[in-house]
């Protein structure tokens, strides 16, 4: 991967796996068929309900980069059996429904807001925030919505809210990353671009559900960068290039991958007791291994306790990668580095680490390599899946599986592994490739379970088969 990147068609097919089971399967899925372009980016961004039940794409670049987020509903069959994946499409602001089924698609008619650039999701998948960091000449915007629960109930999806910064200016790209807590009380959203680069967050507190959210805090970066890079160009700290927050809503991780000469660096932020509002920095992560052009915090993810964060660092080692496991033992305790997590095979430009995501417990985790090449297939990209695992001299993190989009058309310099998201329970994922067919783009769902094993010759995940990807009987 270049060190400078920074009717609807829906079918399964057997997943290319480098370790694990030869016949496991995923599903491949595009964009509707009349939204599809090159520039689509569909898979820009991923996001999952805590249940896996309901999932969210983002395509910031439909209808000239207006942008547009697709919502996926799990159907349930009588006996809670997995039935199918609903479609419906209804636009922002807009009730009428229309003739296809099971995808939402949420719209805001600016050209060249990027909607869908970034998205996050409550628990229980009734409210979805989405950052349009384009929207305003890059001064930016994020917009929530409300819907129902993931057991979908048929009711349509209804914007609720809509925030920008009183002083915006251009290239603020306010809401480059959103977060939100379980219960959508807590959201929080980063300007990289403010302040010359250097960036800052914006934290809410808002009503349960996320109504009537209000600014309660702006961060600045902890420590200020200001150098000038090989080719002549102003490095700045890209604070909010990641973030993540842990189920509660007392734990707030955000990145600066331009700390130290893009050696990246990674700020734990909390705030103390039931409904503190002030947020104090806990400490600053950063790469055991620390390199230039390492972007230590390119990725970030947090378990639901927020005792465990996985950070991917996907410049080190000439863009080879690697992701860093940090864990504290409770509140108040310091984090310490525990696990490095490499590729096996690894090879320069694979950008290991681009996109992490965690299950609740911390011992499921997803890694995006969107730079991997496979035979002729440049800058494919795969999703690794690893489990932590007990052993007689602590705990580890093996590999379970490798999932892949290889021999799929289009495939070239699709990235794949660009962003991934993965259920509380650890047992569903999906995965972005925003370039592929073009810049169309693509996303993987999946389902996998944690085998829980102790002997070290066990099978690691184990797939559950995904439920098909058929239309159904429309019943709102």
């Amino acid at each position: 991967m270049a060190a400078t990147l920074r009717n609807l068609v829906l079918f399964a097919c057997v997943v290319t796996l480098c370790g694990g089971w030869a016949n496991a399967k995923r599903l491949l899925v595009q964009a509707p068929h009349g939204d599809r372009n090159d520039n689509l980016k569909f898979g820009q961004s991923t996001c999952i309900s805590n249940d896996g039940l309901r999932i969210i794409v983002g395509a910031n670049g439909y209808d000239k980069y207006s942008g547009a987020v697709y919502v996926y509903d799990m159907v349930t069959a009588p006996g809670d059996r997995l039935s199918h994946w609903r479609r419906t499409k209804v636009r922002a602001n807009d009730t009428e429904r229309a003739e296809e089924k099971s995808l939402h698609e949420l719209r805001v008619v600016a050209r060249g807001s990027g909607f869908g650039f970034s998205c996050a999701l409550s628990g229980d998948g009734s409210r979805v925030v989405v950052g349009a960091p384009g929207h305003g000449t890059q001064r930016g915007a994020v917009y929530v919505f409300e819907c129902c629960s993931s057991a979908f109930r048929g009711k349509g999806w209804e914007q609720i809210g809509q925030l920008q910064v009183d002083d915006g200016r251009p290239g603020d790209a306010f809401g480059w990353d959103v977060v939100v807590n379980d219960e959508c009380t807590v959201l929080a959203t980063s300007a990289k671009g403010k302040r010359a680069n250097n960036g800052v967050l914006f934290v809410y507190e808002c009503e349960k559900g996320c109504k009537r959210c209000v600014l309660s805090e702006t961060i600045a970066p902890p420590d200020h960068t200001d150098s000038v890079g090989d080719r002549g160009i102003r490095i700045r700290n890209n604070f909010g290039t990641s973030l993540g927050m842990n189920r509660k809503g007392d734990i707030l991780v955000a990145s600066s991958i331009g700390y130290n000469e893009e050696r990246g660096a990674v700020y734990v932020f909390h705030r103390d007791g039931e409904g503190g509002r002030e947020w104090k920095l806990l400490q600053r992560l950063e790469s055991p291994k620390a390199q230039r052009l390492g972007f230590f915090g390119y990725g970030v993810a947090v378990d639901e306790s927020g005792d465990t964060v996985a950070v991917g660092a996907d410049g080190e080692n000439e863009y080879t990668g690697a992701v860093y496991v940090f864990r504290r033992e409770g509140v108040g305790k310091k984090y310490e580095f525990v696990y490095e997590v490499n590729a096996e095979e690894a090879k320069e430009e694979d950008n290991f680490g681009g996109a992490v995501a965690l299950s609740a417990d911390g011992k499921v985790l997803a890694v995006g390599a969107p730079g991997v090449n496979e035979g002729r297939e440049k800058d494919l990209g795969v999703v690794h899946l690893y489990e932590e695992v007990l052993g007689v001299r602590g705990s580890r993190w093996e590999l379970g599986e490798t999932v892949s989009i290889a021999g799929e058309r289009g495939g070239r310099e699709s990235f794949f592994g660009w962003n991934v998201a993965i259920s509380a329970n650890g047992k569903r994922f999906v995965g972005g490739a925003p370039q592929w067919l073009h810049g169309a783009g693509a996303v993987a769902f999946g389902a996998f379970e944690a085998s829980g094993r102790r002997a070290p010759d066990a099978g690691s995940l184990m797939h559950d088969e995904p439920a098909p990807m058929a239309e159904g009987r429309d019943e709102l």
